[in-house]
């Protein structure tokens, strides 16, 4: 089957998913499942769901008023609970200026996803999940995990369990796109095994992982390390008592060893677009370095805090590079380059709203919303990456980002964002884009040809409408 028809029978699935739920939400009864965490447990009595039992499998219908909704059944002991996500985004830039690279306003589903959880008991659970986005279906879970008391232990392709933001799920993002910092520079989805351990206000999570599932790597037969990375992350949480403020304080550290799946083996490439799923003009980009790379050391200090329904949490964000640049072998010049970024950011529920602070996974999820007819949320966030160190220069950019997101209920959401982003005279693209004129007065890529002021600033208002179960 071609790519094309692959991806219509992926959206034919969700689409069906979606129905069936418009179904559910309509139906009444009072029993939920909820695997949060691996585990089930009772619904709240607001819970209304239905269903049917045929022939040893059941299958429900759940909404839960303050949450979410649900769909999922049991196969004799195997009980699963069905989740998805779809996202429609569009976006209009304006105020850049005539000699700048266009800027095309657009509309794209950002993405699609289709999941399943299922526990086996108490301790034994898994988890698959698909999405589809940038024209391709992908596999972007695949885990077990076993939980025993204060402790789990997973394996499979999941996160590394790193920054709080990067371990936000995309569906609970407060704005549209990740800061530009923990897009180009913290881990993605890998191979491993992680242990997690969270009692009373200490959370604690050690892992060891592997290159990607899927994508381009070097053939097995190469005969090279496919690399290897040692990501940890302890978080302190003092108010862990109260249901209504609490704090995060945390870090990470990850050592890394190069990857059979990037994109020169031994190299290093870090990028980022100005935080936009419309505009994917990765303006910063240090380009492909093929230098050998004896380690990456990537750490962050994060902050957290919330009261009722106000938010707020920044991040600070360094990845340290070790290359050898001394040629011939055995490479005796080992030079270090330094890339970082911060960002921080606040949201208020000003109708009565609630935010939710999962403890056992130290970030936050999805909010309680304080009206019949949902809730609004007012967000505010700037954000900051420096791509550039010694002769390599990516670039440095800035966003100023307000948004609303309007929750019609747990399922949902609304989301728009005004951003205006600047960036300086290296931010090209690797040489790809326009950032000022030259003695002559024609634009240049070259930073070093641009005469007096240089870089690009523009403005962004972006729309996302947002369905999840």
């Amino acid at each position: 089957m071609s790519t094309f028809g692959a991806n219509i029978v992926f959206m034919k699935k969700v689409l069906a998913i979606l129905v069936l739920l418009t179904v559910g939400l309509g139906a009444n009864a009072q029993h939920r499942q909820d695997f949060r965490g691996g585990s089930s447990s009772s619904s709240s009595s607001r819970g209304n769901s239905g269903g049917s039992t045929e022939g040893g499998y059941s299958y429900s219908f759940t909404y839960d008023g303050d949450r979410s909704s649900s769909v999922g059944g049991s196969i004799g002991n195997f009980d699963f609970v069905a989740d998805g996500l779809v996202q429609f985004d569009g976006a209009a830039f304006f105020g850049a200026d005539d000699w700048m690279d266009e800027l095309g306003n657009n509309a794209l589903m950002r993405r699609g996803r289709l999941g399943l959880r299922g526990a086996i008991d108490d301790r034994w659970s898994g988890r698959v999940l698909f999405e589809y986005s940038s024209g391709s279906v992908k596999l972007r879970d695949a885990l077990l995990a076993y939980k025993n008391g204060d402790f789990r232990i997973r394996g499979g392709n999941f996160k590394e369990d790193f920054s709080i933001d990067q371990c936000t799920s995309a569906g609970n993002l407060i704005a549209l796109e990740a800061p530009m910092v923990v897009t180009a520079l913290t881990p993605d989805r890998h191979l491993g095994v992680d242990v997690r351990w969270r009692h009373n206000w200490i959370y604690a999570s050690a892992g060891t992982f592997f290159r990607k599932l899927g994508g381009p790597t070097l053939p097995e037969e190469a005969g090279v390390d496919q690399g290897m990375s040692y990501t940890g992350k302890l978080v302190f949480n003092p108010f862990w008592r109260s249901e209504d403020y609490g704090l995060h304080l945390g870090g990470g550290l990850s050592y890394r060893t190069p990857k059979t799946d990037g994109d020169a083996y031994d190299g290093f490439r870090y990028s980022s677009t100005n935080s936009s799923s419309v505009n994917l003009r990765a303006y910063l980009d240090t380009g492909p370095h093929s230098e050998v790379t004896t380690y990456e050391i990537l750490w962050n200090a994060e902050f957290a805090g919330y009261w009722r329904g106000l938010r707020v949490q920044g991040e600070y964000i360094v990845m340290n590079n070790a290359l050898k640049v001394g040629l011939p072998e055995p490479y005796d010049v080992i030079d270090t380059y330094s890339f970082g970024g911060w960002y921080a950011m606040a949201s208020y529920l000003i109708f009565g709203g609630r935010q939710h602070y999962d403890a056992s996974n130290a970030g936050f999820g999805a909010p309680s919303l304080g009206r019949s007819w949902g809730d609004i949320e007012l967000v505010g966030r700037y954000d900051y990456l420096d791509l550039n160190d010694q002769d390599i220069l990516g670039g440095t950019g800035q966003n100023f980002t307000f948004g609303v997101n309007y929750y019609v209920n747990p399922n949902v959401k609304f989301q728009l964002n005004y951003q205006y982003s600047h960036n300086d005279r290296y931010a090209n693209g690797d040489g790809e884009y326009f950032i000022g004129f030259d003695a002559d007065g024609i634009p240049t890529k070259e930073p070093a040809d641009v005469v007096g002021t240089a870089g690009i600033a523009y403005h962004m208002v972006g729309l996302r409408m947002q369905v999840s179960f």
